[in-house]
């Protein structure tokens, strides 16, 4: 899930000509471009967010396991960020 939304961002960035090298520089340009602009709402950020932290957790720490309890509602969240994403992209 976290991967759809970077890729997302990604392709939104790109759209508007701006670029970032990192994960933490991709996050820092959306913030900047899309959230503190009230482009996007906080909600989107807070879940952006939330899903680098699982990503960090599950690719850095010793033994993290996600359950279905934990995963699972977050694929709506994850429908509209990406909904919200291209509604953008298609404001060209």
């Amino acid at each position: 899930m976290y991967y759809s939304c970077f890729y997302s961002v990604i392709a939104l960035l790109a759209k508007d000509e701006l670029a970032a090298t990192t994960h933490n520089g991709v996050r820092t340009e959306f913030f900047r471009q899309y959230i503190k602009t009230s482009i996007l709402s906080k909600d989107i950020s807070s879940l952006y967010t939330d899903l680098m932290g699982k990503r960090e957790e599950s690719d850095y720490d010793d033994f993290h396991d996600f359950t279905e309890k934990d995963i699972m509602p977050l694929f709506p969240e994850v429908e509209n960020f990406i909904s919200a994403i291209k509604n953008l992209i298609g404001e060209v």
